[in-house]
């Protein structure tokens, strides 16, 4: 038996070395059988075959360079090609030459949407497109503030208004109920500095991407404030996360504040901020407002990240802040991040349902 099967497997490579030449290869790993085709199905499957490995395509987990295919990274891993239709799995093997193509495919079809893509999916409107945020992570920074002194009864109460999500550290997140959990979505944010150290807009990490999936997290958020000695280390820390998002298919949302400037003032430096942190990989920028719908959309404009808008400081009128929310969103912004005008309201609940009224309403006109 044993003779057997190393003659089969002689064979079998003997085969391969006909097949392939002396031509150079890249394989996948994967499973399933193979299912090969020359120089014609070559063309037609993946159009013109490179003669070398194209420098640009990522190694696997192997080392090993995957195959060229003009397609998403999930598809150059795999060998399949989407634009042909392929349907292979998601670890097929691929051996690529300029003569021939040889594929493993898994019985099971690919889905379609990658885990990032489910993730950010669960942070909108399934009509609208955009989003109502909570951020409950500021007693990080200013200690027990009301609206989130008692936190396990005010956030039963918040979460009462169902916010598209809620953006917390580990601690507070941990507490979620787990029937709320379900209605409404979690962000780990991954940076703090207190207000005890007179420099609490300074954020180092406290956390990272693969502790916020066993956590169960949508998505993670990272603040930077720009116009600070500390601004290119917080920016280092923002490409850090960044990279390990693309590595976990986790959503990236960047708070961009700029220390010093009243946002009315200097549109143009929110706007710089917002560029600099979608250009580092954010998937969705917090901004403040500033202070009108035409200044607002040039920070929108600037930006090919979805735009949202921070709350700011508590203020002693709602209507006021419901008339800068339609404004924002009439210039294009993407959805609101308000925290403190909605906890420290008499009833937040109906405030968040003002909030979804507006920001989830099929015409803002």
């Amino acid at each position: 038996m044993l003779i057997d099967g190393l003659s089969l497997l002689w064979r079998q490579s003997n085969w391969l070395r006909q097949a392939v030449g002396n031509q150079r290869c890249w394989f996948a790993r994967g499973n399933g059988g193979i299912a090969c085709s020359a120089a014609r199905a070559a063309r037609r499957w993946h159009g013109s075959m490179p003669s070398a490995a194209p420098s640009h395509l990522p190694p696997d987990r192997s080392g090993i360079s995957a195959p060229p295919c003009p397609s998403i990274g999930r598809h150059r891993r795999t060998g399949s090609c989407a634009a042909a239709g392929c349907q292979s799995g998601a670890q097929a093997w691929s051996l690529v030459t300029d003569s021939l193509v040889v594929h493993v495919h898994p019985k099971e079809a690919q889905m379609e949407a990658t885990g990032r893509d489910r993730r950010l999916r669960r942070l909108w409107g399934s009509v609208s497109g955009r989003t109502v945020l909570m951020p409950i992570d500021q007693p990080v920074t200013m200690g027990p503030i009301a609206g989130l002194d008692a936190i396990d009864a005010q956030l039963t109460r918040l979460l009462a208004g169902a916010p598209n999500a809620i953006i917390g550290h580990r601690g507070v997140l941990r507490r979620v109920p787990a029937e709320a959990a379900r209605s409404t979505s979690v962000v780990m944010h991954l940076s703090a500095g207190t207000a005890l150290s007179g420099r609490g807009h300074v954020k180092k990490l406290t956390g990272d991407v693969v502790e916020a999936v066993q956590l169960g997290a949508d998505a993670v958020s990272v603040q930077v404030t720009f116009g600070v000695p500390e601004e290119t280390d917080m920016l280092h820390d923002l490409a850090q996360v960044a990279a390990g998002c693309s590595r976990w298919g986790m959503p990236l949302l960047a708070m961009v504040y700029v220390a010093g400037i009243d946002p009315a003032e200097a549109p143009e430096k929110i706007a710089h901020g917002a560029r600099a942190a979608a250009e580092l990989g954010s998937d969705i920028v917090k901004v403040p407002y500033t202070g009108s719908a035409d200044s607002f959309a040039t920070v929108v404009a600037g930006c090919f990240a979805p735009v949202v808008m921070a709350g700011g400081e508590p203020s002693d009128s709602w209507e006021d802040v419901l008339l800068d929310v339609k404004d924002a969103l009439s210039a294009g912004a993407a959805g609101v991040c308000i925290g403190r005008k909605v906890q420290q309201h008499s009833a937040p609940d109906e405030a968040l349902a003002d909030l979804h009224a507006l920001v989830h309403a099929n015409n803002l006109g």
